[in-house]
């Protein structure tokens, strides 16, 4: 697009009869390489390794015969993943709802909410 600079791109997408278009950065995801570690090694100095995992947010890799076995993370880690794949089963649930007409609008929502906020009974 003319005057966007050069990290903006513009997507469009076609969803039904409607079509949406965007624009946005251009933005490099730097992926780390989980540490992997031989069975062995988990067997020879669990509590160093548990040690290590506890102030860390990356996962852990177990091996066996050099073919992955186990994910070990930390417990912070692991809480902090399951609460987002609730909310994104909930988000699904939503969209689910909301397809076959049982979900309840944005509007209708933030109407009911504006009316709490002002002490009202909605």
């Amino acid at each position: 697009m003319a005057g966007c600079g050069g990290d903006w791109e513009v997507g469009v997408a076609l969803w039904g009869r409607w079509t949406y278009r965007w624009m946005y950065r251009r933005r490099y995801i730097t992926m780390r390489i989980p540490e992997i570690i031989p069975v062995s090694d988990l067997r020879q100095d669990a509590a160093a390794i548990l040690k290590r995992l506890q102030g860390s947010a990356d996962p852990l890799v177990v091996t066996q015969r050099g073919r992955a076995i186990a994910v070990i993370q930390s417990m912070d880690a692991y809480e902090k993943a399951e609460n987002e794949r609730r909310l994104l089963r909930l988000l699904a649930a939503g969209e689910q709802e909301l397809a076959v007409g049982q979900g309840v609008s944005l509007g209708a929502v933030l109407k009911e909410a504006d009316a709490l906020l002002d002490g009202g009974d909605g």
